[in-house]
Order: C-alpha cells, then sequence, then structure tokens
C-alpha cells in the first residue's frame, strides 16, 4: 500500500525530472536504473518475509516489466505534454508606442 500510493508515485516524479532533457536511449538507461533496485528489493521482501504474496503465476519479473512499462509510459506522456506546451506557447510581441 505504501509503494502504491507513496513510494512509485514519488519515484516517477524523480525519474522524470532526472530524464528532463535526455535522448530517448538515455530514458531507457535510466529507467532500468530506477525500476530494477525496486524489483529486487520487493522480491527481497516477498522471499525474506511475510510482508508480500504474489498470486499465482505472478512473479518478480512481471512486476519489473509493468513498472518499468508504467514509467516509461508516464515519461511519454509528460514529454508529449511538454512538447505540445512549447509549440503552443506564444511570446509576447513588443508594443510599438506611437
Amino acid at each position: 500500500m505504501t509503494f502504491d500510493l507513496l513510494l512509485c508515485p514519488l519515484m516517477n516524479i524523480i525519474f522524470n525530472q532526472v530524464t528532463l532533457k535526455d535522448e530517448p536511449i538515455n530514458i531507457i538507461f535510466k529507467v532500468f536504473l530506477f525500476t530494477t533496485p525496486m524489483s529486487l528489493f520487493e522480491k527481497w521482501l516477498e522471499k525474506n518475509t511475510g510482508l508480500i504474496k504474489w498470486q499465482k503465476g505472478w512473479g518478480w519479473y512481471h512486476t519489473f516489466l509493468s513498472i518499468t512499462l508504467k514509467y516509461l509510459g508516464i515519461r511519454s506522456f509528460i514529454g508529449g505534454i511538454r512538447e505540445l506546451r512549447a509549440r503552443c506557447t506564444v511570446t509576447p510581441r513588443k508594443s510599438i508606442q506611437v
């Protein structure tokens, strides 16, 4: 619950800020730097504590893939909004005084 409501959204905001000016290949590289530790930590929690119990057919790789795709999807959406905003921004004209 804490992960879904606090940690994951917070890490996604940080990921979006860290990749603000990056090229796509660097974004893909950095998404793995964010999602790999989270997935490994979740796997450790599942194995060593009773805090996480995966449903039948679900494994750490499903979590890794879903978080990675979510981060890339949100980053693409935010990037599209930033691009649209940059195109639609009107620069004020200097007024001509007569």
